[in-house]
């Protein structure tokens, strides 16, 4: 199963402070970012160093780190965590947990440098995806796939050159927007700026000049965001809308096809065990993020336009045009793009994420093979989800197209069936490969038997072993144990694995090789290799994931990652 996978990990920040004062998330990450940098070679995504105010890093085993959060809320984002591209879900898992390492290791120096500029208090970072007041973020796994084949390639890439025009004119007006605002902004400059001079002797005009400038980075006390946020937030949202929207239609009309028929069955029933496990108020819930899962496809950035497949480089062509990047544009006419799946929890359980991801593997390899064209398909792949979701007994059924219903373990019995039947008919099988089959049958078992056989090995049935013994607490105390499972660095979870109860899949000396080294034979290795170059020199560069470019102007050099 040689396909590249990835995943990328939205930590939330907590911050418990041992005084009156609390940093923004912005503050925080950035010492943690520092502290990282101290330890291991890395550079700026967009520049020499990691020193610029939030931004973005690769480090040297290829992974990135990255800050979320939205221009109007910039003092409460999340720390995301990319792996390199991996090759295997077993090397997966490795890189997933030298990530987690890597930023347990940062804390302790990140504290110390908060307490020092008069924040002492503990940072924890929470791998999940749902937070007390109900927020979705989290997880999403990564891999590339065939786009389409045949007259829906064909359709695909004439749909895409049909919109071009749509976009161009987008474009045009977007450029003109711009002029529009710098010729208004010429005016209003000089007046903030004759403000700016009479401030020196009068209190009057601070209040405006709080609004227009004030840095939430830089001042993590204030509770407002400053207008320029708001307008770029603003700005941003309204043309991504329409960006999105074009490439929305395209790839519902022709992206993805086998995946959306063949696999959503597979998709929405994997809930029982790759699900992290929450509670929504006084119910228990297989999965952190079924609540945000409104549609089979995503077709936007608004909430109600979340997904569980997203053909991520065919949403974002018609915006790339809109910015004049027309080598990302070519992306979306590539038959192997990436699939990104959203419908995905933050696991854990180690053992938990090696099935989630060696099992999707193994389904692509066998869709791609022709293995699961009569795969049973859902009569409503999202109220299915939730159906399942919502049913920690695992009785609930659900409606097929044929009118018949299925519950979610018949599901998987049906997928794990045709999985033995195509790796015993394979000429060469992993022993990955085949230890996923043994692992998937086996949960499959359990699950049906007795889930709490699977305490340590499957979030959501560890999750619930511990709530179910928490019955005498509150509402707010129970909720706190939901939350403290997932803290990296001193959770509930990690408590079980030392304590020997939760089965681990990679050793602590593979782990630690992986801090500091790529996966090899992938772009990560390329990509590593001039981050090492490049961190110790003050050469301008800028690396992204499929490209390095090396100095600027007519000496520029572009350097492309090819696998």
């Amino acid at each position: 199963m040689r396909r590249l996978t990835g995943q990328e990990t939205e930590y939330a920040i907590r911050f418990t402070p041992f005084g009156p004062r609390r940093p923004s998330n912005a503050r925080v990450y950035n010492a943690i970012l520092g502290a990282l940098t101290d330890r291991i070679p890395a550079f700026g995504r967009t520049g020499a160093g990691a020193d610029a105010s939030l931004s973005s890093i690769f480090v040297a085993n290829g992974g990135a780190f990255n800050y979320e959060a939205t221009a109007g809320a910039l003092h409460g984002g999340l720390l995301e965590g990319a792996t390199p591209e991996c090759q295997s879900a077993t090397e997966l898992v490795t890189y997933q947990r030298a990530q987690q390492a890597l930023l347990c290791e940062s804390l302790p120096a990140a504290m110390n440098e908060l307490a020092g500029e008069g924040y002492p208090g503990r940072v924890s970072l929470l791998k999940n995806c749902r937070d007390a007041a109900g927020h979705i973020y989290g997880t999403q796994e990564n891999y590339s796939v065939e786009i389409a084949r045949g007259w829906r390639l064909v359709a695909l890439r004439t749909a895409l050159v049909l919109v071009m025009p749509v976009q161009l004119l987008a474009t045009v007006v977007f450029w003109l927007l711009i002029l529009l605002m710098v010729a208004i902004a010429i005016p209003l400059g000089l007046l903030v700026l004759l403000a700016m001079l009479l401030s020196r002797w009068t209190t009057v005009f601070d209040p405006l000049l709080d609004r227009l400038f004030a840095d939430p980075v830089s001042d993590p006390d204030r509770t407002h965001q400053p207008l320029w946020a708001r307008a770029a937030e603003f700005f941003d949202r309204g043309f991504g809308a329409v960006s999105f929207t074009l490439g929305a239609l395209v790839a519902r009309a022709f992206a993805l096809h086998g995946v959306r028929t063949k696999l959503a069955g597979f998709v929405a029933s994997r809930t029982i065990f790759t699900g992290a496990g929450t509670l929504d108020g006084d119910a228990f819930r297989l999965s952190e993020k079924v609540g945000a899962t409104r549609r089979l496809m995503r077709i936007g950035l608004h909430r109600d336009a979340r997904g569980i497949f997203d053909a991520s480089e065919l949403l974002r062509a018609p915006g790339h045009l809109l910015m004049l990047r027309t080598r990302l544009v070519g992306r979306a006419f590539r038959r192997h793009q990436r699939l990104q799946l959203t419908q995905s929890d933050a696991n854990m359980a180690q053992q938990a994420e090696l099935l989630k991801t060696g099992t999707m593997l193994l389904m692509l390899e066998m869709l791609d093979a022709g293995a699961l064209e009569d795969a049973p398909r859902l009569r409503d792949t999202v109220a299915a989800l939730r159906t399942i979701d919502a049913d920690p007994t695992l009785r609930a059924r659900v409606p097929l197209e044929d009118g018949s219903e299925v519950s979610a373990i018949e599901l998987q019995r049906w997928y794990l069936e045709r999985a033995k039947s195509y790796v015993a008919e394979a000429n060469v099988v992993s022993m990955e490969t085949q230890r996923i089959v043994r692992l998937w049958s086996e949960v499959l078992d359990h699950l049906e038997s007795d889930p709490q056989t699977l305490v340590g090995t499957i979030d959501w049935v560890t999750k619930k072993y511990l709530l179910d013994r928490s019955d005498d607490l509150d509402a707010d105390a129970r909720k706190k144990i939901d939350l403290k499972y997932h803290d990296i660095a001193h959770g509930y979870f990690l408590d079980l694995e030392q304590a020997g109860v939760a089965n681990t899949v990679v050793d602590e000396a593979a782990i630690a090789r992986a801090k500091i080294e790529p996966p090899p034979n992938t772009p990560a290795a390329s990509r590593a290799k001039l981050i090492v170059e490049l961190s110790g020199s003050d050469t301008k560069a800028r690396i992204d994931w499929d490209h390095v470019r090396i100095g600027g102007g007519l000496r520029r050099r572009i350097i492309w990652l090819n696998r």
